[in-house]
């Protein structure tokens, strides 16, 4: 088996969805967890809080597949969560999750998902650029080639 070459922009296309959509869409949720775990028990109103987390945490798992390219098969896969992470944040950007207290002591003040729904606005533009980069990619021709099965030799 030989060496594969990975080009520049093919890093660039599993890298930046990675962090964008992957890592930084755990932050909420590890913030609620991290809350939680204080005794500050929040409830997210709708389930739609749960989807970016999810996707994130294939997408970490996925980019790893994606960054050795293997299997061959991992870049339809690659390209569909990417493209379902990114629409499950910019929609959570939209319309965020408000987070309810169970108790009414300890914590007042606004919602947390005012906290993080300007930020959130913000990333938005950034995400979807990001999504068309790594469609655009990872569709031409050197990044083909990286995912293509090995020839015998």
């Amino acid at each position: 088996m030989q060496r594969r070459f990975r080009p520049l922009g093919l890093s660039l296309a599993i890298l930046a969805p990675f962090f964008a959509d992957g890592f930084f869409s755990l932050i909420p949720t590890l913030f609620v967890i991290l809350l939680s775990l204080e005794g500050h028990p929040l409830i997210p109103t709708e389930g739609a809080f749960w989807l970016p987390p999810l996707f994130g945490v294939i997408l970490i798992v996925l980019s790893i597949f994606a960054w050795f390219g293997r299997p061959t098969w991992i870049r339809g896969i690659f390209l569909l969560i990417v493209t379902l992470a990114t629409f499950s944040n910019v929609y959570e950007a939209i319309r965020p999750s408000q987070l309810t207290f169970t108790q009414t002591q300890g914590i007042s003040g606004g919602t947390l998902g005012n906290a993080f729904q300007q930020a959130l606005l913000c990333l938005a533009p950034l995400r979807l650029f990001i999504l068309a980069y790594t469609l655009w990619y990872v569709n031409r021709a050197p990044a083909r080639a990286f995912f293509a099965p090995d020839k015998p030799a």
